[in-house]
Formats: C-alpha cells, structure tokens, sequence
C-alpha cells in the first residue's frame, strides 16, 4: 500500500488514499455481488451436450435444456453454444480449423464460472472432459451404418449449399469425405485425428470408450426413452421424450439392404466406429 520514495511524497498518499479506499470498496461490492449471483444458479447443474451429427442431438439437447432451466437463461451467458456459423467464419478469416475453433469455444464456455449448459457439434477431446470434472458430460450415440448413412441423406438433399453433397450415394463411398464421416466417432471421443485413427484403430477405440466411461451419461438413439429414465439420478430431473426428425429420403436404407456390396462397402468405412458403438452399448447401456 505504502510506497517509499514516490514522486510527490506525503501528499500523493494523503490525496491516493481516498481514491484507492474506494476502489477497493468497489471491488468488494463487485465480489460479494458475484458470489451472491453464483450461489444462486449454483442449484442448476453444468452441463455439456456433445452432440454428434444425425444421432438425435438437436431434439435431446432440447429436452435437455427444457427439463433443467428457466427458458429465460437462453438469451444470458448462463447459456453457450457451439455456434457452426461462427467456427466456419474463423476458418475462412483465420484459417484455424472450424473443429479446432468450435474446441476453443467449448473450453471458453466450461471456463465460464456462470455458464450452466452448453451444447453443439465439438469433438469432446480426454483430456477437456477431464479437465473439467464439475461438469455433466452427455452425448447421444447411434449404430454408425445408420448414422453414416443419414447424414449422407440429410447433406445430400438439403437446401443449403454448405457442406452439400453432389455426389451419387456410389460415387459418394469413394470419397475422402466418406471415410471422414465413417470415422466420426473415433473423432469425437479418441482426441486423436484422422491420421492417428488410420494408424492405430485399437488405441482409436479404447480412448474413446475411456472417455465416453468418464461422461456422466451416454444415450442411445434406439433407446431414447430408457435413457430420459436414467437420467433424473444424474441430473435430478427426467426429460420428456424428444420429438426426432425425420429423414428425408429413407428409401436408400432399403437400397442399401439390398445390395450386398453397398452394404459392405458402408460397413467397412464404419468399422472402427462400429467397435466404438458396439462395446459402449455393452459397457454403457445397462
């Protein structure tokens, strides 16, 4: 507080002090107002959705939100999302990686003493799902042949342009995007990326079933309605039934049931999220 030897001697302090007394007294008010605004929203729970493409997210998350929070909270900091929009423009102005930005946006809103829910299309890396432990991670997952497809469908034929697929469903399984989209999962939970899945699909796998064993709760789309029950323990209430979207174009699952080579070829660019799905349902579903 007090300093030797500073320009203007005894009457800079005389005239300092007032004015940092009540700085301080300010910034008292300012902490104790805080305290006061999070112990009152510390009875709402932290929650992270990880919401994996075509596997129900938009209407769970909904659920989610609608089951735990005043719908007033959407339009205050106490709400974060994953914004697509936004991750897309920092690739074209910064060119940082849209997956990358969207992870440094989840860390800001987990980072945020204020923020309760959080949500949106972002690879749930370990080490930030360990990292930050006061929070509820929870992710929805699908069979990865159904979801691969569906996603397909859906960018296929929708009417925005962005990330829109022109390709024929053949043509399509040739792609570099194909065997993207068949990995997803192993990007989303592993923290590894696509090079690193290719060349080690064992360690693919069970780091993201390590990560997905460390979320406070795992869903699955063919089993919506058990998981909503399974919930209220962990969350201390239980969602309603989310309203799921339905696909355009379903006749292509039937396409696909009956070729023999199409259904291998999706199989086998599904693989290591196949080995992924398969043993959470065993070790998660119960």
């Amino acid at each position: 507080m007090f300093r030797t030897g500073s320009s203007g001697g005894m009457a800079a302090l005389v005239w300092s002090w007032p004015l940092a007394n009540g700085g301080r007294r300010k910034l008292l008010k300012r902490e104790v107002l805080e305290k006061r605004v999070r112990s009152y929203f510390d009875r709402y729970p932290r929650v992270a959705f990880v919401h994996v493409p075509k596997c129900a997210g938009t209407s769970a998350a909904e659920s989610l939100y609608r089951a735990l929070y005043p719908q007033v909270m959407k339009v205050t900091r106490l709400y974060g999302r994953i914004d697509l929009a936004a991750s897309r423009t920092a690739e074209e102005m910064s060119g940082v990686d849209m997956m990358t930005s969207r992870q440094v946006a989840l860390i800001n809103c987990l980072s945020d003493p204020l923020t309760r829910f959080v949500s949106g299309h972002v690879y749930a890396n370990p080490a930030v799902v360990k990292g930050f432990a006061d929070w509820k991670f929870l992710t929805v997952l699908r069979n990865p042949v159904d979801r691969f497809v569906s996603e397909y469908v859906y960018n296929r034929y929708k009417s925005r342009d962005w990330l829109k697929v022109a390709d024929d469903f053949e043509d399509f399984l040739a792609s570099d995007r194909a065997r993207s989209s068949g990995s997803l999962l192993a990007r989303y939970f592993s923290g590894m990326d696509s090079a690193r899945i290719a060349s080690d699909p064992d360690r693919a796998v069970e780091a993201s079933l390590a990560n997905l064993q460390s979320f406070a709760s795992v869903g699955f789309m063919d089993d919506l309605q058990g998981w909503m029950n399974r919930l209220e323990p962990v969350l201390g209430a239980r969602p309603k039934m989310p309203f799921l979207n339905k696909s355009p174009r379903p006749a292509l699952y039937e396409e696909i049931e009956a070729s023999p080579d199409l259904s291998a070829r999706v199989a086998s660019l599904c693989e290591i999220d196949s080995r992924i799905y398969e043993e959470a349902v065993r070790r998660l579903a119960a």
